[in-house]
C-alpha cells in the first residue's frame, strides 16, 4: 500500500512538471534545518534534498519517515525519483529524547526550510507537497490542519501545494496517548479521555 501511495504522488507531482525536460539529479545531504533547538536537534534536525539539476520550477514534496515518533531515518522514496521533481528527506527528534510539541516543531520547521530554500536550487516555492508514512503522516497532519507551527517560521500553511498523509493517525498518535496516560485504541475513546486525546 505504501508503494501505492508513493506511485499516486509521484504521478501526481511528475503531470505537474510535465513538458520539463529530465535530467540529471543532485543529492544534497546532512543539510541542518533547525539550528539553535539544541544539541539534539542538532545531531537529528537535519534532512537530503534529491532534485533535478538542471529545471527550473520544478515541485518538491517534503517526505517524512515513519517509527512510532520514536524510530526510523530519514530516506528519498525510490518511487518518487527521476520523475522531474525534488523530493526532501526529513529527520526529525524522537521519542523518549524529545517531547511530541519538539517532534511536530522539527516537522513544521524543515517545511519552512524548503519554502525559503527550494527556489535556490531552481525548486518553485508555490509547488511544496509534504507527504509521509504512519508517524510522518501524522506530522504532516498537525501542521497542514493547526497553522500555529509553520507560523512560528512565517509561512502560511495554506501555501502547502498538498499533503498526502499514508497510514496516519487520525485521532492523537498512540506515543501521544500513551504520554497522557491514555491506553486502549480510540474506539474505546469516552467522553472526556477523547476530549483530552485531541488536544497536543
Amino acid at each position: 500500500m505504501k508503494r501505492i501511495v508513493i506511485a499516486l504522488a509521484a504521478c501526481l507531482l511528475a503531470i505537474i512538471a510535465t513538458g520539463q525536460e529530465r535530467s540529471g539529479y543532485k543529492l544534497e545531504t546532512g543539510i541542518p534545518y533547525h539550528q539553535d533547538a539544541g544539541e539534539y536537534a542538532a545531531q537529528r534536525c537535519v534532512l537530503d534534498f534529491y532534485y533535478p539539476s538542471d529545471i527550473k520550477g520544478f515541485p518538491t514534496i517534503v517526505w517524512f519517515h515513519g517509527g512510532g515518533l520514536e524510530a526510523g531515518q530519514k530516506e528519498i522514496p525510490e518511487g518518487l525519483k527521476d520523475s522531474g521533481i525534488g523530493v526532501i528527506g526529513v529527520n526529525y527528534r524522537l521519542l523518549p529524547k524529545a517531547d511530541v510539541k519538539e517532534i511536530i516543531d522539527d516537522a513544521a520547521a524543515a517545511v519552512a526550510w524548503a519554502f525559503k530554500e527550494v527556489s535556490s536550487r531552481g525548486g518553485d516555492p508555490d509547488k511544496i507537497f509534504v507527504a509521509g508514512h504512519s508517524a510522518g503522516g501524522y506530522l504532516i497532519d498537525m501542521i497542514v490542519l493547526d497553522k500555529h507551527w509553520l507560523e512560528a517560521y512565517g509561512i502560511d500553511a495554506d501555501r502547502i501545494a498538498g499533503a498526502f498523509p499514508y497510514s496516519a493517525q487520525k485521532v492523537t498518535h498512540y506515543n501521544v496517548r500513551k504520554g497522557m496516560g491514555i491506553g486502549g485504541s480510540p474506539a474505546n475513546f469516552r467522553g472526556g479521555a477523547i476530549r483530552r486525546a485531541c488536544i497536543v
